[in-house]
């Protein structure tokens, strides 16, 4: 990549198009189970690795840990990030890794670039087996039409499945009825239930017993040679949580082959963090925005999600596609920003500010080359398109250093900041 000519303007010189993105791409992104490969950290920014495979993307997060599952609520609402959690914990269940399944479909791939991590085709799918967690008994997880995660447990025939039980820690458990479960935290609430035992010609009703804060189920004795389902649902019970991390899209455009690109922000997907605290309320530093690219085919499923950013927040504000790939623009406040260690032009953030940032990504969303650009104020990237070859890159800058550099023949060129906020534009070639 090479850096031809930058003029600043005092004046705007894009009119930025009005898209709509609508709130459906967004949940795109929450309809799959996530494999962890080293993305998901705790409360110190350090890899957990107890965690398999995740759902995230809403006010409750899903995480399926080697010891059970965990539901774990954010809220930001102080200048802080809050997380809440409770824990599920399968008793003398195995799960590990090796028994995890993603079943294959249609899916898309995930990518994760930060400073330290570069994961390229991370698996994800709408539904995850987890085999034998206790002799002849699988763990299922999927994802239903309405979008909402739940879980099975499918008893094999000869298998028991009194085995099945868990203890829950966060959450005080009372039973309601004899099918549902309300587990109640001090900032909100899960339920569990109405618990249903299936067949493929039989559906009855299941009992759940609870002892303390254990839980394990009645099994009728015709149904003890197995070969059933337990469905258990599980809900948020929305309290005085309010979350207000999320995920937005900027701008969208797309490619020869009628597929979309869609590019923002998101603080909910793209490095989720597992406390280790258990069932505590914990306040920890804010967590991070990252830049997201998303691609859907022309019927509209994704077929890839990039996640891409430092450990501030990261924006992306338009994107633009063109034969040799996908470029994409924005701001980033991250002085650990990744940058390309090849091409032309490699600038890296500021330590300080506000830098804009270009990234170039091929068709698969996998990461090809960065460059910061700025100086020491606030420099902002608004707009791109590409054009004969050339990327042209437009914004604003608040930097006297920004560094600018005149074209041959330009009919016009001005080299120092004139208001407190110029334009700026940028020529790049692919």
């Amino acid at each position: 990549m090479k850096k031809l000519y930058t003029p600043k303007f005092s004046f705007i010189l894009f009119v930025l198009l009005a898209q709509v993105i609508t709130a459906a791409q967004v949940n795109k992104l929450s309809n799959y189970f996530i494999e962890n490969k080293g993305q998901v950290c705790d409360e110190h920014g350090k890899a957990n690795g107890d965690v398999l495979f995740y759902n995230t993307g809403g006010p409750m997060q899903l995480f399926i840990t080697k010891t059970g599952y965990s539901v774990v609520v954010k809220e930001n609402t102080t200048g802080q990030t809050a997380y809440n959690k409770i824990d599920f914990k399968l008793e003398k269940a195995d799960i590990s890794k090796a028994q995890v399944i993603f079943v294959k479909g249609k899916n898309p791939k995930f990518n994760f670039y930060t400073s330290q991590l570069r994961l390229e085709d991370v698996d994800a799918s709408k539904m995850v087996i987890i085999r034998n967690i206790y002799p002849g008994i699988d763990w299922v997880w999927s994802i239903d039409k309405k979008g909402v995660a739940k879980h099975e447990f499918m008893v094999n025939i000869g298998a028991d499945a009194s085995q099945i039980n868990y203890t829950v820690s966060g959450a005080n458990a009372s039973l309601k009825g004899e099918n549902n479960i309300i587990y109640t935290h001090q900032k909100f609430g899960v339920s569990e239930g109405p618990v249903l035992f299936e067949l493929k010609d039989k559906t009855q009703a299941g009992k759940l017993s609870v002892k303390g804060n254990n839980i394990s189920y009645v099994i009728p004795q015709d149904w003890k040679n197995g070969g059933f389902t337990i469905d258990p649902p599980i809900d948020l019970l929305y309290g005085a949580v309010q979350d207000s991390l999320h995920t937005s899209f900027k701008s969208i455009v797309d490619d020869p082959s009628n597929n979309t690109i869609t590019v923002g922000y998101s603080s909910d997907f793209s490095l989720p963090v597992f406390p280790m605290v258990n069932g505590s309320y914990a306040v920890y530093p804010p967590q991070g925005r990252d830049a997201v690219i998303m691609e859907t085919d022309f019927r509209q499923d994704i077929k890839w999600a990039t996640f891409f950013g430092g450990s501030n927040d990261d924006e992306a504000n338009a994107v633009t596609a063109c034969p040799t790939g996908i470029f994409v623009t924005g701001y980033s406040e991250s002085w650990d920003f990744p940058i390309a260690s090849s091409g032309n032009y490699t600038r890296p953030v500021a330590l300080v500010g506000r830098d804009a940032f270009i990234a170039k990504f091929d068709n698969l969303g996998k990461w090809k080359w960065s460059t910061g650009y700025g100086g020491n104020g606030i420099d902002e990237a608004l707009d791109i398109k590409y054009y004969n070859g050339r990327i042209y890159v437009g914004g604003y800058t608040t930097s006297p250093q920004f560094p600018v550099l005149q074209k041959a023949g330009a009919y016009f060129f001005q080299d120092t900041l004139l208001t407190l906020s110029d334009a700026f534009l940028l020529e790049f070639d692919t």
